[in-house]
Formats: structure tokens, C-alpha cells, sequence
């Protein structure tokens, strides 16, 4: 599972980042906790280097995922239009939705796919992140994707989506697991 955090708030404040469970391939390097100064434009200075996000990899906190009963079953060449309606009906934003469509087109490997998201409680279950100070508003979005050979014979619910506000200190976690 990959995931990019992206912090946004007052220049010049700083927050402690603790992800507790496994991290690996991170960037910038970290064990699971770090502390970033927030910078203009949704940029951050961790160890004296800028970034545009908090880059990892973590095992999922939870054993067995519940099924999702919603979500989307899309042929290979709808992953991207498909991915980036669903970034604008959650309210992401540019750089965000960037990383997104860009992730989305790299799991994708079946000439079908199951696509989906996890509501913000699951996802939390899945990653678990604390900030210190806490966010004023937190937004964990866990995707799904199935790759599927073939398009199945039945039709699944439209997933619903609750649109991110975003005010003061935001902390959003956008990540992917794909089966």
C-alpha cells in the first residue's frame, strides 16, 4: 500500500506526524514519526528539504478488509476519467488528484477493474495517523482496486462521496490498496 500525506496550513507551523503501523520506502525518510514545518502552497520542510507531500508505503492495520458493496466497475481506459471524478466529487485538489490518476493508471493491470474507497472511519482502521497539533479538518481516503480479467455480470451502487472542506490546519491521506 503507497500513500501520500499532504499537510496545509499556517507558514511557519510545525507538526509532528506519528503513522502507527509498519512504514517503508519512505520520503523523506522516516520511521513512522516526523516533524514537518508547514510552507506556502501546501509545501513542507522536513530535515531542511522541501516537499510537496509525505511519501510511504504501510501494512494495513487491520487483518481482513471489509468487502465494499460500492464503487465502480471500469474497463482499463475509464481508470483515468473515472478516477478523476471521483477526485472532484471528494473535493481534491490539483496536485492531489495528479497523484492520484497517476497511481491509479500504475496498478491498474487487467483489462477490467473493480474501483473503490473506504469511508473515512475504515481507512482510518487501516492507516492510522496522529498529528500533533490535531488537524482542524483530517480527510483519510483509503482507494480500492480489483483487477478483474474479464467484466463481471452484475452491477454494484454508486459510491457516495462527502466533500472535503478544508479550513485552517488540513491534513490530507489519499493511499491505495490494490488486489
Amino acid at each position: 500500500m503507497t500513500s501520500p500525506l499532504y499537510l496545509y496550513g499556517k507558514v511557519g507551523d510545525k507538526v509532528t506526524v506519528n503513522v502507527l503501523t509498519p512504514v517503508s520506502d519512505t520520503n523523506p525518510t522516516h520511521d513512522g514519526k516526523l516533524t514537518a514545518t508547514l510552507q506556502r502552497g501546501g509545501n513542507m520542510q522536513v530535515n531542511g528539504k522541501s516537499y510537496d507531500s509525505i511519501d510511504f508505503n504501510y501494512k494495513s492495520a487491520i487483518k481482513r478488509l471489509p468487502q465494499l458493496k460500492y464503487g465502480a466497475i471500469v474497463a482499463k481506459s475509464e481508470v483515468r476519467p473515472t478516477l478523476r471524478e471521483y477526485a472532484q466529487k471528494l473535493g481534491l485538489n490539483e496536485n492531489e488528484t495528479s497523484d492520484l490518476l497517476q497511481y491509479g493508471q500504475s496498478v491498474v493491470t487487467s483489462d477490467y477493474v473493480f474501483l473503490s474507497f473506504f469511508d473515512h472511519e475504515t481507512s482510518h482502521a487501516i492507516l492510522p495517523i496522529t498529528f500533533d497539533p490535531k488537524p482542524d479538518v483530517y480527510r483519510n481516503i483509503v482507494f480500492y482496486f480489483k483487477n478483474l480479467d474479464q467484466k463481471p455480470n452484475y452491477s454494484i451502487q454508486p459510491p457516495k462521496f462527502v466533500k472535503i472542506e478544508r479550513k485552517g490546519f488540513t491534513a490530507i491521506e489519499i493511499s491505495g490498496i490494490v488486489e
